[in-house]
């Protein structure tokens, strides 16, 4: 991998962090060789290599948490005594109902997403996770998560669970999976996408990235300065940095990209020199988790998709 690839991956993780609106789509090809300077062709070879070589592992249907209930969504940094105390938290939290996704770093360090019907069923997870397993707890973030405008019906929902782990399935295959025609399946799949309830995204194992290292720096600064410490790491490392999560509360967070095991500690020593910074830690990833298959949002979408229950959006999406 290269930083054009990373580029490419990025261009396709339309989810984003929480300030950002995703698209109701990835973006096309065309559009992204376009902003890389680089041709379509040489866009897609390099995306079939992602895919070929596993780094991309398959491209997940992400509902918006709020259609399946979630109103609130927590991050929370914890730090164990030990790798083995660390994967066996991790392994807790991957089979708690609300866990999102997990991020497992280098070290005893590891951060942990979870969304709840409200914020203190949010930070319930948190909170067992840190007690269970006797470790200490940073939050990073939390956002409230606003339902999109839109009432998906049952159909809609059995799209999207034959679509969940294998988002660009052929149209004829979801068809032919749930007894429809092609021609309802892409015209219901054009309503889920205009409503803008459900991202498609491209799942990583980051473990299988060759000459990149993926790393994030976990900044304090006062709340006032944040712009202004974005702007000047913006001008300083820009070309390294793939995202940013700025929140209301916690630090900022800084998603970077290098070539080698020392550029997260080089970066670090960047940051620190910038005066308005107070602290920041390198936290070099290792993997990317989510939830075991056949889990709490799978559940969901199994009883939406049966009428068992009905989606808690305002509005008929036709």
């Amino acid at each position: 991998m290269d930083a054009h690839d990373v580029r490419i991956f990025c261009a396709l993780a339309v989810s984003g962090p929480p300030e950002a609106i995703p698209p109701s789509r990835p973006p096309g090809l065309r559009r992204i060789a376009r902003s890389l300077g680089l041709d379509e062709k040489t866009v897609r070879l390099r995306l079939r290599r992602l895919e070929e070589e596993g780094f991309i592992k398959y491209y997940q249907a992400a509902p918006d948490l709020a259609l399946l209930g979630m109103s609130e969504e927590v991050t929370c940094r914890f730090e164990a005594v030990n790798v083995p105390t660390k994967l066996a938290a991790l392994h807790f939290a991957q089979e708690q109902e609300g866990m999102v996704e997990a991020l497992d770093f280098l070290g005893g360090g590891f951060v942990v997403t979870a969304a709840g019907a409200d914020l203190d069923q949010a930070l319930d997870l948190h909170r067992r996770i840190a007690h269970r397993f006797e470790l200490d707890r940073y939050e990073q973030g939390r956002r409230r998560l606003t339902p999109v405008d839109a009432r998906l019906l049952p159909l809609d929902w059995k799209i999207i669970e034959r679509m969940r782990y294998d988002a660009r399935a052929p149209i004829t295959e979801v068809a032919g999976a749930i007894g429809v025609t092609t021609r309802m399946v892409r015209y219901r799949l054009g309503r889920i996408r205009a409503s803008g309830s459900v991202t498609i995204r491209p799942m990583i194992d980051a473990g299988r990235q060759r000459g990149v290292v993926l790393y994030r720096l976990v900044i304090t600064t006062p709340t006032a300065a944040r712009e202004e410490v974005l702007a000047r790491l913006r001008r300083r490392m820009g070309a390294s940095i793939w995202a940013v999560r700025v929140s209301l509360a916690g630090p900022l967070l800084v998603d970077m990209f290098g070539a080698s095991l020392a550029e997260p500690e080089e970066s670090l020593v960047q940051v620190l020199e910038v005066p308005e910074v107070q602290a920041c830690a390198a936290l070099t990833l290792k993997e990317i988790l989510e939830p075991p298959h056949e889990n709490w949002v799978d559940r969901r979408i199994a009883d939406l998709a049966a009428g068992r229950v009905g989606s808690p959006s305002a509005s008929d999406a036709g």
